[in-house]
Order: structure tokens, then C-alpha cells, then sequence
């Protein structure tokens, strides 16, 4: 397995549609093409089967796209867990009625649920260490605080992503290519927990326990 960080990193530093991403990914371009030609000068490329994902997508963020939360939210009544593309929030003891009717109520630029009623497709809220409260931002927008921005030595990112994953902007690569798939097969956008049991089966092992669909590779493997 290997993992290639640059395309990510110049997503973060300068946004999804920069030219640093385009170098980013030229310089993977020609990482794989090196991995490809080194398994034909050792005899293997045809015997090997290679799987090629990124894990998310990318959208372009900004300055003027930022939530201040303590602008509507009182801080000493509730504890901010986690800010960012998601954000999760615990009230202080007794401030319940507060946070909800501060958070749930409908806000610009971003939406909040209790945990128990987070989107079910979101597969999320379960868990015990999960806020009580969570919210999402809108497409290229942060929900953060102006202490923590101050602390930020990089300043604002160019690119996030953690949004809807429903989102275009959001949707991940998956090319493969070995003597166990379909040669020009092209199959429906399917979720990325889906390459751990593709991965198991061509690995030949028994997947633990997991929440990918073993259904989704059928129509790729050429048997």
C-alpha cells in the first residue's frame, strides 16, 4: 500500500482548482507511471492488480466564509468539542434548553442536529464520545472562533473537505486495473468503505467486521 499526501496538502494550501494541485498531481502522475513501469521491468505487472483511490474530494474556502459561532453562541453556557467543515457542541450542566434553541434553530451557512437525529445517511451519531449537538457547514464555508483563528499559524486553508458527501465536489477516484477486473468496466459512484472488502477479496482473507457493500464489486471482478 502506498499513500501520497502532495495532492491533499496543496488542496488544504491553495485550493482545489490551483496550480499547485496541478503540479501535485503531475508529480503523482508520473510516481505511478514509475510504480507501473517497475513491476513490467519486474515481470509482474501482468499478475498484479492495482487499486488507485483517493479518499475525498475538495472545495475552495475563503476568508469571507467563515461562522464566528460565539457571535450567537454564549461560550461560558456551552463547550465547543470540535470546529471545522463538521462542529460538535456539549452544553454546560443545565444549559440544554438554551444550546438547542440557539443551535437548532435555522442559521445561515450551516445546519445543527441533535445527535439522535443526524440524516441517517450520514451514518453518524451512534457513539458515545459523538457531541450531543453536531453541525455541517455549507459547501466552502468554516464554522470556527476568532480565538482559534488567531492561533492558526497558516491562516485560513484555501480548500476543505468533510461536507455533504453528497456533493460532486466531495466525490472520490477509484480506478482499477489487474487481471482481476473487467477490462473498460465503468460501474455507479459507489461509497468508499466499499474498496475494504474489494481489497479483502482480492487478498484472498476473511474482512472483520465492516460497513462496506461486498455487492459493489461484483460488477467490476471479471469472475
Amino acid at each position: 500500500t502506498l499513500y501520497f499526501e502532495k495532492v491533499d496538502k496543496a488542496g488544504h494550501d491553495y485550493g482545489p482548482d490551483s496550480a499547485e494541485v496541478a503540479a501535485a498531481l503531475g508529480d503523482i502522475d508520473a510516481a505511478l507511471g514509475r510504480l507501473v513501469d517497475g513491476l513490467e521491468q519486474s515481470g509482474l505487472r501482468a499478475s498484479t492488480n492495482l487499486v488507485i483511490v483517493s479518499d475525498h474530494g475538495m472545495i475552495a474556502t475563503s476568508p469571507e466564509r467563515l461562522v464566528f459561532v460565539e457571535d450567537f453562541l454564549d461560550l461560558d453556557r456551552v463547550r465547543p468539542v470540535n470546529l471545522g467543515i463538521t462542529a460538535g457542541f456539549e452544553p454546560q450542566r443545565g444549559q440544554s434548553r438554551y444550546v438547542d434553541a440557539t443551535l437548532l434553530a435555522p442559521r445561515p451557512h450551516f445546519s445543527c442536529w441533535r445527535k439522535n437525529a443526524i440524516p441517517a445517511r450520514f451514518k453518524y451519531g451512534s457513539n458515545a464520545r459523538v457531541p450531543p449537538i453536531v453541525c455541517l457547514a455549507d459547501p466552502g464555508w468554516i464554522l470556527t472562533t476568532r480565538e482559534y483563528m488567531a492561533k492558526r499559524h497558516d491562516g485560513v486553508p484555501g480548500g476543505e473537505h468533510g461536507y455533504d458527501n453528497a456533493l460532486p465536489q466531495m466525490a472520490a477516484l477509484f480506478v482499477a486495473t489487474g487481471p482481476a477486473f473487467r477490462h473498460g468496466a465503468v460501474v455507479p459512484a459507489f461509497d468508499n468503505v466499499d474498496v475494504y472488502p474489494l481489497l479483502a477479496h482480492l487478498l484472498g482473507i476473511r474482512p472483520a467486521a465492516n460497513d462496506g457493500n461486498p455487492a459493489t464489486m461484483r460488477a467490476m471482478l471479471a469472475r
